[in-house]
């Protein structure tokens, strides 16, 4: 956002300028008085979300999946075991984050200049009812003991012996936040109690002024990794104005001419910081804004990656558009030789329907959601938080990554290490779902408003929402796998990670009474099966 941020809305550098936190003066940067979105526009604060709404394209879950009464759930089709995708996935080493993108100029619920606010697709029930997209990949986990027990129809029936995607992570961004605060890198990095988020990802800006603006990134990096941050993804809003057909820092195009001297940049880049896993070429290339920015064509995006990417030396991400447009990878991903430059698919979910993108998945690419937010701190939202974290990754998504870190507004951690209600939710899924582990099927919504997924890692976990205004009851049947006694972890209106104390299994089968409007995580006493 170029200058103050409007209700809702992230803060973006100015012309030829930086954002100021929450807000504040961008460095050069020209205010967009007006900017592109209107105070109260149209769009409902935290985007249009239909609830229980259709399976989204591409999706291959079979609507309301249910499961057949004492036999195996139904989960919307065997996932291809051995597939495509080997386990852990296709990444490069050192996995990559996504590079992300900016966010409206301050349209309510965080939406870019012409999106709906809050950007939301209809997320409310992307996956069909009981049913769990199969994976392409990934191989099931040996070791332990497998126990098939039946499964009634109204239990959340969990396979952990049906491995899928491989998770890389969670993360936030730290674009323009300057170096970053023991409090607040304690609080979104480590992992050591349940004042902290355990954060798996970084996501960097690239400054356009070259190696003499950088040296913050670098230290937020290093500093992140110290905290156990496994990925650190460096994006560029913009290449140097000398590149550009505008000779400008906002808008304009990367000169054809160019295009081998962009990915030397982008290399001198990767080696002055020495810590970095992931290079995004271009932040949101498909939208014009009046902040740092520069557009490009899916055709110059497939001739940089077909010729370019692969001098830049580092694992390559492309091409996080906005709204989740894969018509801006398709081409690259279709062809042999592009595709083999391409180590990671990023996305934004602004304005965005979610689905499953297949072929990124076919190619055994890995796919992360590099930037998406909310503004409020209400239930609502929180709850809107946690469901599209889920939708996230049961469309075959390894990693998902939040807009701010610790700016005002849509951050999830202030700078004196104090943890937001949309943290806290956060922190459900990374702190207890570690780089490494790997989604398996589970009945995605055993009931109305309540949706469901399971994990294998270091402990199995389940983690389950419940969008209700009441409690509701839930029974859990492991149908495949092994599954011991778990501890219980909830967020809700009332509790912050409150740890809500061991939940006996029997005959691997539990019930509890999940509390209304919250997010459980369960984490198991055992190992994988």
């Amino acid at each position: 956002m170029v200058g103050g941020a409007a209700t809702g809305g992230d803060n973006y550098p100015g012309t030829g300028g930086e954002p100021s936190a929450g807000g504040g003066n961008a460095t050069g940067g020209t205010t967009a008085a007006s900017g592109t979105t209107a105070t109260g526009g149209a769009p409902a604060t935290g985007g249009t979300p239909a609830t229980g709404g259709t399976p989204a394209t591409g999706g291959t879950l079979a609507a309301g999946g249910t499961t057949a009464t004492g036999g195996a759930p139904a989960t919307g089709g065997a996932p291809a075991t051995g597939g495509p995708r080997a386990t852990g996935g296709a990444p490069a080493t050192g996995g990559k984050s996504a590079a992300g993108g900016t966010t409206s100029v301050g349209a309510t619920g965080g939406l870019r200049s012409g999106t709906a606010t809050g950007g939301m697709s209809a997320m409310g029930g992307t996956n069909a009812t009981g049913g769990m997209a199969p994976t392409t990949g990934g191989t099931t986990a040996t070791g332990g003991t497998t126990t098939t027990v039946a499964c009634a129809s109204s239990s959340a029936c969990i396979e952990f012996s049906n491995v899928q995607q491989e998770i890389d992570g969670f993360g936030a961004s730290s674009a323009w936040h300057g170096v970053l605060g023991t409090a607040e890198l304690d609080a979104a990095f480590k992992n050591d109690n349940n004042n902290q988020l355990g954060l798996s990802i970084l996501r960097v800006d690239i400054d356009p002024a070259g190696q003499s603006a950088w040296a913050s990134q670098k230290t937020n990096a290093t500093n992140a990794k110290a905290r156990g941050c496994k990925y650190v993804l460096a994006t560029p809003w913009t290449p140097p104005a000398s590149m550009k057909t505008n000779n400008n820092t906002v808008a304009g195009e990367l000169k054809t001419t160019s295009y081998a001297d962009y990915a030397a940049y982008l290399k001198s880049f990767y080696q002055y910081m020495g810590n970095v896993d992931v290079i995004s070429v271009q932040n949101e290339p498909n939208i014009k804004v009046t902040y740092l920015s520069a557009t490009w064509s899916a055709t110059q995006l497939y001739n940089f990656t077909k010729n370019n990417a692969q001098d830049i030396g580092a694992p390559f991400m492309m091409p996080e558009t906005y709204n989740y447009d894969t018509s801006y990878s398709d081409s690259a991903l279709n062809d042999s030789v592009a595709a083999s430059n391409v180590d990671y698919i990023g996305l934004h979910l602004y304005g965005a329907t979610m689905k499953t993108y297949t072929l990124a998945v076919t190619q055994q690419k890995k796919i992360w959601m590099t930037e998406h937010y909310f503004n409020p701190e209400d239930i609502g939202t929180m709850m809107k938080m946690g469901k599209e974290i889920m939708d996230c990754l049961a469309n075959q998504m390894n990693a998902y990554v939040w807009w701010y870190l610790r700016m005002p507004g849509c951050n999830l951690v202030t700078s004196s290490g104090a943890v937001l209600n949309k943290g806290y939710v956060m922190a459900q899924f990374s702190k207890y779902i570690r780089p490494g582990s790997h989604r398996v099927t589970a009945t995605y919504q055993p009931q109305t408003s309540v949706n469901v997924q399971a994990f294998s890692g270091t402990n199995n976990v389940i983690v389950a929402l419940n969008q209700n205004t009441s409690a509701k009851s839930q029974t859990f049947t492991i149908s495949s796998g092994n599954f011991t006694n778990v501890h219980r972890y909830t967020t809700s209106n009332t509790k912050k990670l409150s740890d809500d104390g061991s939940v006996t299994v029997t005959n691997n089968s539990f019930t509890v009474s999940l509390d209304a409007q919250s997010v459980t995580t369960f984490v198991a006493d055992g190992t994988t099966p």
